[in-house]
């Protein structure tokens, strides 16, 4: 290990940066709400069940009543692994928001180490030592690596597969480990697909040797048996509705019946300036300056010496800001590119180091200041319980804030775990919501526990609340057990059709809890709901005094008002 290492002063050096990076990763993981995409996707995972709950982003079990076949090798907006990996962790670790974020935390600590790797195969100890620091610093990378979205996982991926095409430049025999996991980034994500265009690109500039090389077609054919299974689903939805994917369609401009709110196509505006502005306040600007100048001093040393390995991680880096500056620069996009702000980093130590000890001084006088920055500006945007008010101390537009919906989960899991709701609950949730699914396609192990408690509660939530915490926090209870769970408005709705209150009543509730959000928490302080208004008035006129649920600020974020043995009229 010592040799390794080159000496016992890299090893305590590496094991270091690792603890600090574990540190910013896992430390209050489950500190802010899910406040986008990463709500559907753990609800999702749970199950590994495509299904948004939404009459407006249907799924093949909402188009033919069950899943067919070949619903299972994909879902309808996004390639699979991301949701078979954090399936497994649920049935690992339970449902929690901080298993939702674990399969982000795991890959984002594995790319670390990756980084290291890389680095060190391209120069050398020290300049993998830098590249490990820049990348524990790094406020994006962080970001990404707390958040369940599907780019932590795929830059872990690519991260494997581009130690590996690096490795069979020097040695031809790692071409088919590299197309194992570079098959498994895109089974994560479609942006592997400008990752794949400039590797080939790279390959025919520089290496085109390569193509006489059995080693690297069987690569290439490993390649496309891992990423099959997102090829055989398109062709099969194509065939059953016209078009392919939600990605695939938007890129294709296809027709969006399926999908109405979803209603934009992909379109190719190129701005740079957006892009860079974006990592400008992800990464810092004094970061962001930092690796733009390391990234030149690259390109100069390019013109007076042969480069090889660096080539891969450049081209790479190049396509991404190809890419991104055309499709456009989403601050939850983003994240992929930050390692490579890191290795960039870590390479041009290396040259200035093997140039001239003075340059590498001057180099690490300004590397030392802004990683410290770099720590403070990570912590206040990912970590801190509140944003300092000075905002060039934290990320504005990557910081996600805390409103109480994660405490509210706890409560709500408190209450309904291992618990069933009886079988005329089950029958009526499923008329009320599931009424065109085959109810043996959506027939959970949860619904049938023998071990499970009997307990039926109502539950209505406030229809003043924000979309993706709400789901995540009410949904999976009401889709995988079955509990009537439902929107203020939504249930007035219901108790006002021909046989709403005749279902409801049928079902003999024994206990009615209404959640309702507070300024902390709703979704538009300017807006009422009749549902809301009517439920509060009844409870009220009842003289029932609410539970108050606090952020982690300690601001009342949601009442809970329970009612026992509730009628309904």
């Amino acid at each position: 290990m010592t040799y390794f290492f080159a000496s016992k002063k890299h090893l305590f050096i590496l094991a270091s940066l690792i603890v600090l990076a574990s540190f910013l990763i896992f430390f209050r993981l489950d500190r802010h709400d899910m406040l986008s995409d990463d709500a559907h996707y753990a609800f999702r995972s749970i199950g590994y069940f495509d299904f948004m709950t939404s009459n407006n982003q249907t799924t093949p079990v909402q188009w033919f009543g069950f899943r067919p076949w070949w619903s299972y090798l994909s879902f309808h907006d996004h390639p699979p692994l991301f949701f078979f990996l954090q399936n497994l962790l649920f049935k690992i670790f339970g449902v929690s928001v901080f298993v939702s974020r674990l399969l982000s935390a795991l890959a984002a600590l594995g790319s670390v180490f990756l980084i290291f790797f890389i680095t060190k195969l391209i120069s050398n100890y020290y300049s993998a030592l830098i590249a490990t620091a820049a990348l524990s610093v790094n406020c994006y990378f962080l970001w990404t690596s707390r958040i369940g979205l599907l780019e932590s996982c795929f830059t872990f991926f690519l991260l494997l597969g581009l130690l590996f095409f690096i490795k069979s430049i020097l040695n031809k025999k790692f071409f088919p480990l590299a197309g194992l996991f570079f098959g498994l980034s895109l089974l994560v994500k479609y942006t592997f697909f400008p990752v794949a265009f400039s590797l080939l690109l790279f390959l025919l500039i520089k290496k085109r040797e390569v193509f006489f090389q059995k080693e690297f077609w069987i690569g290439l054919l490993i390649f496309f048996l891992i990423s099959s299974p997102i090829l055989i689903y398109n062709l099969k939805m194509y065939q059953e509705r016209g078009h392919f994917d939600v990605q695939l369609t938007a890129l294709f401009h296809q027709s969006k019946t399926d999908w109405p709110i979803l209603s934009g196509n992909t379109s190719f505006n190129f701005s740079p300036s957006s892009l860079f502005h974006t990592l400008g306040l992800g990464l810092s600007w004094p970061y962001l300056f930092f690796s733009l100048l390391s990234f030149f001093t690259i390109l100069i040393f390019s013109l007076r010496e042969k480069l090889n390995l660096i080539w891969p991680p450049i081209f790479i880096f190049l396509s991404f800001i190809l890419f991104f500056s055309f499709i456009g620069s989403a601050e939850r996009w983003l994240g992929v590119i930050s390692p490579f702000f890191a290795l960039i980093i870590g390479f041009s130590f290396h040259l200035l180091h093997r140039w001239s000890k003075n340059t590498s001084f001057i180099f690490l006088s300004l590397f030392i200041p802004i990683s410290v920055y770099s720590l403070l500006y990570s912590f206040n945007t990912n970590h801190a319980i509140a944003a300092p008010k000075n905002n060039w101390l934290y990320s504005t537009n990557l910081r996600l804030e805390n409103y109480g919906y994660n405490e509210l989960d706890k409560e709500i899991t408190k209450l309904l775990y291992e618990k069933k709701p009886n079988k005329k609950t089950t029958e009526v949730v499923n008329m009320l919501w599931y009424k065109n699914i085959n109810p043996l396609s959506i027939n959970f192990p949860s619904l049938s526990n023998k071990n499970f408690e009997e307990f039926s509660p109502l539950i209505i939530f406030d229809s003043n609340t924000k979309w993706f915490p709400a789901m995540w926090v009410f949904e999976k209870w009401k889709f995988y057990h079955r509990f009537p769970i439902s929107f203020s408005n939504e249930f007035l709705a219901i108790m006002n059709s021909p046989i709403g209150t005749e279902l409801i009543n049928s079902t003999s509730f024994t206990d009615l809890y209404f959640i309702e959000s507070t300024v902390t928490s709703e979704n538009n302080p300017n807006k009422t709901y009749a549902g809301t208004k009517l439920i509060l008035e009844n409870l009220n006129n009842n003289n029932i005094q609410p539970e108050i649920i606090y952020n982690n600020q300690k601001k009342p974020a949601f009442y809970i008002y329970h009612a026992k043995n509730p009628s309904f009229n």
